[in-house]
């Protein structure tokens, strides 16, 4: 079977050439540079190398955007050929910003590390154009860690707007070493991620009036061999960061048991800060919440047991205008034995705390009938809820739904999503028909 030949959609030009010898030099960046952005996004650095090798005009046209080569990888298994095209990246970025990623050791493969003698070379490559760098990203075992960051104890790096620590290895657990680097400053830094164990010692912090992000992890499960940190030392890198937007915290390191005996001191205000995440061990960031009060705090995000942020809220209120909120429990369907170690009293009075609230996320909850009992009266505002996983009746789910509609003090949900009730349970037609009919949106 022959197909009739069709006329082609747009005719050729006159010249023989491809349309995309006409496009402007401005619409080529802007293509460049947005196919640019969604390769290294993916992972794929070699974009500019690519474009370079299509035809001399855009090889010379990717040559004129040193933006587009201001992206250096030094990763433990480069080869040598790797390394070299990041020197070549180096050159061709002449004066724009640069973003530094060094590898050196990764979790699952300890023998994917860089040497002493790489670290080094690194060093003497970046290093002179530590006035450009604009964000940092350094993964190295303990030893190539320090070697890399100790010639950059007095340094300043003016430019500098991310910077992200990780440090691998047993070393780290036990050892005194603390990171120092850029004791000259930071002035522009806006994004910092740091271990826990690797805190810069307080007389060198300085005042980080442009710091948004804040994200402290210590990427590790405890144990006996585990780290024990000192509360005033995150204390005090807070108190000098007064503009912060996001707080992240993900800790599972002991902390100090002296911090007991420290005198309570006035909470640190944090007017700006709009979002908090917490998750690990509930006694290691239960004390850092005590101690800040965040009135601009939108939305907390928890993937730790229930009783671990209510208490908080109850006793310190430092969410005063929270509007989104995710609690997690302990799997009550896997034990019997609910880690409960607060009554009605402090629940009541942690949602009494919330007037804001329009979004709740209950997953793997054991007390989820007192609180249904408590969101008949309290959080005024709630009109969105999720269940996971969650021990209550359905009977319970629809008095608490229809106890809102009725009442004039609180608003109705909007919306209530349940998913994996216990095994047993489930909603009758009856009892579903009465939820769809208050309910705007009811899924099960």
């Amino acid at each position: 079977m022959t197909h009739p030949r069709s006329e082609p959609l747009v005719e050729p030009p006159m010249s023989g050439k491809c349309f995309v010898d006409n496009l402007t030099f401005d619409v080529l960046y802007k293509i460049f540079w947005d196919v640019n952005v969604k390769q290294l996004a993916a992972g794929k650095k070699e974009m500019p190398v690519i474009i370079s090798h299509v035809c001399r005009q855009w090889r010379q046209y990717i040559l004129d955007i040193p933006t587009m080569w201001s992206t250096v990888n030094f990763k433990s298994r480069g080869r040598d050929e790797d390394w070299a095209r990041q020197i070549t990246y180096l050159e061709r970025s002449k004066s724009a910003p640069l973003d530094i990623t060094i590898w050196g050791s990764c979790r699952w493969d300890q023998r994917a590390y860089l040497g002493t003698s790489r670290i080094m070379e690194i060093l003497r490559i970046v290093k002179p154009h530590i006035h450009r760098w604009r964000a940092i990203h350094i993964r190295l075992l303990p030893k190539g860690f320090r070697l890399f960051t100790d010639p950059l104890r007095e340094a300043t790096a003016p430019a500098l707007e991310t910077l992200h620590v990780d440090m691998w290895g047993e070393w780290t657990l036990n050892s005194k070493w603390r990171c120092r680097m850029f004791n000259g400053g930071l002035p522009n830094l806006r994004v910092w991620k740091t271990d826990i164990q690797q805190l810069p010692p307080m007389s060198t912090i300085p005042s980080m009036d442009k710091l948004r992000v804040l994200h402290i992890a210590d990427g590790m499960q405890r144990s006996e061999k585990s780290h024990h940190f000192k509360l005033n030392e995150v204390l005090y890198v807070l108190s000098r960061c007064r503009k912060l937007e996001h707080l992240s915290i993900m800790l599972n390191s002991f902390l100090d048991p002296t911090y007991r005996d420290l005198p309570m001191t006035t909470p640190i205000s944090l007017p700006h800060l709009i979002s908090c995440e917490v998750n690990g061990s509930q006694d290691s960031y239960v004390p850092i919440l005590e101690h800040i009060q965040a009135p601009s705090v939108r939305s907390i995000n928890s993937r730790v047991i229930c009783n671990s942020i209510l208490p908080v809220i109850a006793t310190y209120n430092p969410f005063p205008n929270l509007e989104s909120l995710a609690l997690s429990g302990r799997n009550p369907w896997i034990t019997e034995t609910a880690v409960d170690r607060y009554g009605l009293s402090t629940l009541q009075t942690a949602f009494s705390n919330l007037p804001s609230l329009s979004k709740l996320v209950l997953l793997h909850q054991p007390r989820t009938s007192s609180i249904f009992r408590l969101l008949t009266t309290y959080c005024p505002r709630l009109t969105h809820l999720t269940l996971s996983q969650c021990r209550f009746t359905p009977s319970e789910c629809v008095s608490m739904v229809e106890a809102r509609a009725s009442s004039k003090s609180v608003l109705p949900l909007e919306s209530l999503l349940v998913l994996l009730l216990r095994r047993g349970e489930f909603f009758s037609e009856e009892e579903q028909s009465s939820l769809r009919a208050i309910l705007p949106k009811f899924i099960i």
